[in-house]
């Protein structure tokens, strides 16, 4: 029987269109009126066609929003002029009428020269939609924050000092609508004599501190003088291309007046003192109390006649050696007057106090701001931004594996298909043979990539179900040895399993088979052949902590510093050139993390690596 009875190009097509039903991405084929001539079984459920309605006609611009027509039109010009391939984002439409958003990588056939059809691949991009739909709830979790604020905060574009974003607070603190302020620059509400040092010092540490506070003088639209103390952060918090930063607003008006007037009429020391909202206290030389206002006596419930005369270390036994206390100390010894964050508990409720300490000729005056409101505000504000951070990162990484690590392997697998159709009969055997195990590689590479991608995704969503039991860990990793065993005897490796029986894990019985997969996958892909992988646990009345070991290529310092990062996308190539996706460590972190557990590496270049993860022992 010769080549050409045994296999034919029919045969061929048929094995390549079965492939492509096991993969969980639409393929399809067009003729050359765009007519859909093929599609797998993953693109009759998403538009919900049957082949029914194949067979009565399918333009594939019926399945692209008619908004989207144009557009597509044009792209689809261009890549039969091109006779290349592309990518594009457009709204699909079922046939039930429902809208999604979906992503197609197409390229243009020719069949003697003249233009045959298109074959691509359609993507859904739903869960694209949903990070989006995180991003929207965290930016309006922000913008609350920020238009709730009792502090004004206002954001200000670098290059040109205007003001692009303020809260009414901030406003009605200069006599503004937000309409109103939102028009002008910051140097047209600061008084002129402050606003040429603000720039100077804005600009000189910019990027070098987290938070940059200093007072100046603002300018109400009446032209009264407001006293504003600004916290912001000079690292700036940048839009696409443009620097801005953001500043929180303090109206410390009636505290400075109070502090002019104390250090300019000693006559009304004592009334200027006891009517300030603020805590005041004062010390001489030898940090003796020499004065102690009501608000000190409301907030440490210890009256004038208890603290008056008595060394500050006697009334507060744990200020002596604190940071505070040098603090103090500084301010006594360099005569600057000084600022300094202190964090208390007071009837078991965490507060903050801002310190403000002046020197005089004989002592010390202190001045206790609670500034308690103000700090929670800006916790809550860069928790927020930590958290749109996060979530752009994961739709950035999203589209990057979209862009490249999915459009590289496609490419491949078409071009090779192209050659088996139309070199079909020129080759022999052998040669098929080659072809089809590149295919059948790069197909599983290409699955384990989008099945990683597809977990990860869940992950992230919350949509991956968490059923936490006692788990016998024996078991679980040998179904997983078991699983893998044929892989490692590829390479004459040996997995030692040194768990005992019934030993118990508190966990996800498939998070905990998962993760010990892709550790074992790995460990077996980066071991030498004729070599072995010991899996080894350690625990006490509450934790478990289960390792596994390799002895092969190790780690870099440099290397291990790009594990378990999501913008890292660090993969390497194993012992036996096998291709890794990048994302396998991604989800045993993310899993193991939410079953309350943590995970770690150690590893030596040349000498191995070991990974472990910790777990709790049961529910409690």
């Amino acid at each position: 029987m010769n080549l050409q009875q045994s296999l034919s190009e029919h045969d061929s097509k048929i094995f390549l269109e079965n492939l492509t039903e096991y993969l969980p991405i639409i393929f399809f084929e067009t003729d050359s009126e765009l007519k859909l001539k093929y599609s797998n079984n993953i693109g009759f459920i998403t538009f919900g066609y049957d082949i029914y309605d194949l067979e009565n006609g399918i333009n594939i611009l019926d399945l692209i929003s008619k908004e989207n027509h144009k557009t597509a039109i044009q792209n689809i010009k261009i890549l039969i002029s091109n006779r290349n391939y592309n990518g594009n984002e457009y709204t699909g439409i079922k046939k039930n009428g429902e809208t999604f958003p979906i992503f197609v990588f197409s390229i243009a056939q020719f069949l003697d020269d003249k233009f045959s059809g298109i074959q691509g691949i359609v993507i859904d991009l739903s869960f694209h939609t949903d990070l989006n739909e995180k991003i929207k709830k965290s930016e309006e979790k922000f913008r609350s924050i920020f238009e709730s604020s009792p502090l004004g905060i206002g954001i200000v574009e670098f290059s040109t000092q205007r003001l692009i974003d303020a809260n009414e607070s901030f406003a009605s603190m200069l006599g503004y609508s937000k309409d109103e302020i939102l028009n002008l620059k910051i140097g047209d509400i600061t008084h002129p004599d402050d606003f040429e040092n603000e720039v100077k010092t804005v600009t000189s540490v910019k990027g070098e501190v987290e938070t940059l506070v200093f007072e100046k003088r603002y300018l109400k639209k009446n032209g009264e003088i407001v006293w504003g103390r600004i916290h912001l952060n000079p690292k700036n918090l940048s839009i696409g291309e443009t620097e801005q930063y953001l500043g929180i607003i303090e109206n410390i008006t009636e505290h400075k007046l109070a502090q002019f007037e104390l250090t300019s009429s000693k006559i009304r020391y004592k009334h200027l003192a006891e009517s300030i909202k603020d805590v005041f206290f004062s010390f001489d030389n030898d940090f003796y109390f020499t004065y102690w206002n009501r608000q000190a006596d409301r907030l440490y419930g210890k009256n004038y006649k208890e603290v008056i005369h008595k060394h500050k270390n006697e009334i507060f036994p744990e200020l002596n050696g604190s940071e505070l206390d040098e603090f103090y100390s500084t301010v006594m010894k360099t005569g600057k007057p000084g600022t300094f964050i202190t964090q208390t508990t007071l009837n078991n409720k965490e507060q903050y106090f801002e310190v403000n300490a002046h020197p005089y000729e004989k002592g010390l005056s202190v001045f206790l701001k609670d500034i308690t409101e103000r700090i929670l505000a800006e916790k809550k504000i860069k928790a927020s931004e930590e958290e749109l951070k996060k979530l752009n990162a994961s739709k950035d990484k999203f589209f990057s594996i979209v862009a490249h690590d999915l459009r590289s392997p496609f490419h491949g697998l078409i071009g090779i298909s192209d050659i088996l159709l139309e070199e079909f009969d020129e080759l022999d055997r052998k040669s098929i043979r080659e072809y089809l195990t590149s295919i059948n590689k790069t197909t599983k590479n290409l699955f384990k990539l989008i099945e990683n991608l597809l977990s990860w995704s869940r992950l992230q969503t919350g949509k991956i179900e968490y059923h936490p039991e006692n788990i016998d860990l024996y078991e679980a990793i040998l179904y997983s040895v078991n699983l893998l065993t044929p892989y490692a005897s590829n390479k004459k490796i040996t997995i030692v399993n040194n768990i005992a029986k019934e030993t118990l894990v508190f966990g996800d019985e498939k998070m905990i088979v998962s993760v010990l997969e892709n550790l074992l996958s790995n460990a077996i892909k980066f071991s030498y052949p004729n070599s072995k992988i010991e899996i080894d646990c350690l625990h006490n009345e509450r934790e478990i902590q289960i390792s596994v070991k390799d002895y092969g290529v190790g780690l870099s310092d440099e290397e291990m510093g790009l594990l378990f990062k999501l913008d890292s996308g660090f993969s390497t190539i194993g012992t036996n050139n096998e291709k890794g996706t990048g994302f396998g460590l991604l989800i045993c972190k993310d899993m193991i993390e939410k079953m309350g557990g943590k995970i770690f590496a150690n590893s030596k270049k040349n000498e191995g690596s070991i990974f472990t993860f910790m777990l709790n022992k049961n529910g409690d």
